[in-house]
C-alpha cells in the first residue's frame, strides 16, 4: 500500500513539475500567457517560475525535479518488483537517500519563496507537499531495514548499477533536454542578443513625462525603468502583456511605465487615419482606472475584451472592478484625459515610435524589448 502511495504521489510530482517547465520556457522563450494557477499577485506561479532563482546552473529546477522524481519513481517500482527480502530493502533504502535531496530542495526553494519572492506558486506548493508524501511513505515502509550504507554498496554492486547508470544518464539528459526544449521556440542566439544591448546602450536617451501615468512598482530609485508604448487593440502588445508584468514583477528593483501610444488619429497626432476613437476609449479606461488604484486590473480586462470591446463594457468593468462610477464616466469623458493620451501619443512620435509595442528601458529604445532574453539580457548589464 505505502509504495502505492509513494508511486502515485512521484506520478503527480512529476506532471506538476512538467507543467511548471511548461511554464517557464513559455515564459522565457515563448509568447508567455498566463498559467492556470495565477489567481493574484501574491499567488503566482508565473512570478515564481520567472525569478532568478527558477533555474540552476541554466536549466529550469522544475525540469530538474521531472528527472530527479523520475529516478526516484524507477528505484521504488524496482523495489516493488522484488522478490528477494534483502535486496528489496536495500532498494527502498537507496530509494530513501535519494528522495533527501528532492526533501532539501523542497524546504529551500519554498523559503525563498518565501523570503525573496513573497509570491507563491500553488503547483510549486503542490510539488514540495508531494515530496513529503513520497518520503515518508518509503520512511515508513516495514520492509525498510537496510541502513544507508547498504544501498550505496548496491549502487556499486552488479546488481544496483543499473541504477547508477540511470542516474548518469539522467544527468546528461539535462542540458539536453533544457536545449532542445529552448530550440522548440526558436530563441534569439546570445551574439545577437549581445548585439541588441550594445547596440541599446549607445542609443540616444529621451526624457519622458511619466508623471501621473500607469506606473507599477514606484519608486525612487529603480535599477531599471522600462517604459512600454502601447495600444489596447495591438495584438502584439496582448501578447506581451502578460510577459512584461511577470518580468517587473519577478524584478522588483524595475519600475514599469504604460504610455498609451494609440494607433487612431481620433487621439494620436502620429497616425494619419482615424481609428473610430475605440482605442482611445479603451486608453482613457485604463487612465481613469488607474487613477482609482485599479489600473492593473482594468489593463488586463481590456486585453482580454481585446476586439470586442465597446462602450457598455467601460460600465460594467467599472462595476466589475468596484470603481466610484460617477468618477469613472466624468474621468472617461473629460477633455483633460484626451488631452492627456494625446501628449503620450505625441511623447511617442518625437521618440520615433513607428509600431507598438515599443520598449524603452532607462530613456533608450531596447529592440525585442518585448521578449524576456532581451530584457534580462537588458537588466543583467545594468
Amino acid at each position: 500500500m505505502r509504495l502505492k502511495v509513494f508511486s502515485l504521489s512521484q506520478i503527480l510530482s512529476i506532471l506538476t513539475l512538467g507543467y511548471l517547465t511548461k511554464i517557464h520556457f513559455d515564459l522565457k522563450y515563448g509568447s508567455g500567457g498566463e498559467s492556470l494557477c495565477n489567481i493574484n499577485q501574491v499567488l503566482n506561479c508565473d512570478v515564481v517560475n520567472a525569478s532568478q532563482f527558477a533555474s540552476l546552473f541554466g536549466i529550469p529546477v522544475s525540469l530538474l525535479g521531472v528527472l530527479a522524481n523520475f529516478f526516484v519513481l524507477c528505484l521504488g517500482a524496482s523495489a516493488a518488483m522484488q522478490m528477494d527480502f534483502d535486496r528489496k530493502s536495500r532498494l527502498l533504502s537507496l530509494t530513501r537517500l535519494a528522495m533527501l535531496p528532492i526533501v532539501a530542495a523542497s524546504i529551500v526553494w519554498g523559503t525563498i519563496s518565501v523570503t525573496q519572492l513573497h509570491a507563491y506558486c500553488l503547483f510549486c506548493i503542490t510539488a514540495y507537499a508531494l515530496s513529503f508524501v513520497s518520503f515518508f511513505a518509503i520512511f515508513k515502509h516495514p520492509d525498510l531495514k537496510s541502513p544507508v550504507g547498504d544501498s550505496i554498496q548496491y549502487l556499486l554492486s552488479p546488481q544496483g548499477r543499473w541504477a547508477a547508470y540511470l542516474a548518469l544518464g539522467l544527468a546528461v539528459l539535462a542540458p539536453v533536454s533544457n536545449g532542445a526544449l529552448k530550440n522548440q521556440f526558436n530563441p534569439l542566439k546570445p551574439d545577437i542578443i549581445n548585439e541588441i544591448v550594445e547596440n541599446w546602450k549607445v542609443s540616444p536617451e529621451f526624457r519622458f513625462d511619466i508623471q501621473n501615468a500607469f506606473t507599477l512598482n514606484e519608486q525612487d530609485s529603480p535599477k531599471m525603468t522600462l517604459i512600454e508604448f502601447a495600444d489596447f487593440l495591438c495584438i502584439h502588445c496582448k501578447h506581451a502583456h502578460p510577459m512584461l508584468h511577470t518580468f517587473v514583477q519577478s524584478h522588483p528593483d524595475v519600475k514599469f511605465v504604460y504610455m498609451t501610444f494609440a494607433l487612431d488619429g481620433d487621439c494620436n497626432e502620429a497616425i494619419g487615419r482615424s481609428g473610430g476613437g475605440r482605442s482611445c476609449r479603451m486608453a482613457a479606461a485604463n487612465i481613469c482606472a488607474y487613477r482609482q488604484g485599479k489600473g492593473e486590473q482594468m489593463q488586463k480586462r481590456l486585453f482580454e475584451i481585446f476586439h470586442d470591446y465597446t462602450d457598455e463594457d467601460a460600465q460594467k468593468l467599472s462595476a466589475e472592478l468596484g470603481l466610484d462610477d460617477t468618477k469613472f464616466k466624468e474621468c472617461i469623458n473629460s477633455d483633460e484625459t484626451m488631452d492627456f493620451i494625446k501628449s503620450q501619443g505625441k511623447a511617442g512620435k518625437d521618440a520615433g515610435i513607428q509600431g507598438t509595442p515599443t520598449i524603452f528601458i532607462n530613456g533608450k529604445k531596447l529592440e525585442y524589448g518585448n521578449t524576456w532574453q532581451v530584457l534580462e539580457a537588458a537588466y543583467n548589464s545594468l
